[in-house]
Parts: structure tokens; sequence; C-alpha cells
């Protein structure tokens, strides 16, 4: 027979299993966001990688671009 010091405990533990979970709600939550933030720099560093693979890049086209019309004027004399 369940009786009513047994229902107390079990409510008790309940509320503790319950504070528990919230802690770890929370703990979870702050690192969500410190993860966020870490995708969010990191995107950032990619982005400007990118950019300077750009710049890179275009200037190595000017570059072969420059001796493309070197030679041919070179043909051409």
């Amino acid at each position: 027979m369940i009786n009513e010091e047994n229902i107390l405990n079990e409510i008790s533990k309940l509320r503790e299993t319950y504070k528990q979970l919230e802690k770890e709600r929370e703990k979870l939550l702050e690192e969500r966001g410190r993860i966020k933030e870490d995708i969010d720099r990191l995107n950032e560093e990619i982005s400007k990688v990118y950019k300077v693979m750009g710049n890179i890049n275009q200037k190595v086209m000017e570059k072969i671009n420059y001796k493309k019309e070197l030679i041919q004027s070179l043909k051409e004399k």
C-alpha cells in the first residue's frame, strides 16, 4: 500500500532531479552560446582567407595576362 510519506519522498526526489536537469540545461545553453560565437568567429576568418585568395588569384591572372601580352608583342616584332 502506498502511503503519504512514500509519495512525499518521491516528490522530493523528482524536485531534486528537476533542479539538476535545469542546471544542466543552463550549462548546455551557455555552451551552445560559446559554440555559436566560435562558429561566427571562424566564419569571419574564412571570409578573410577567401578575400586574400581572391586578391592573390587576381594578381596572378594580371601577371599571366601581362606575360601573354609581352609574348604577343615580341612575336609581332
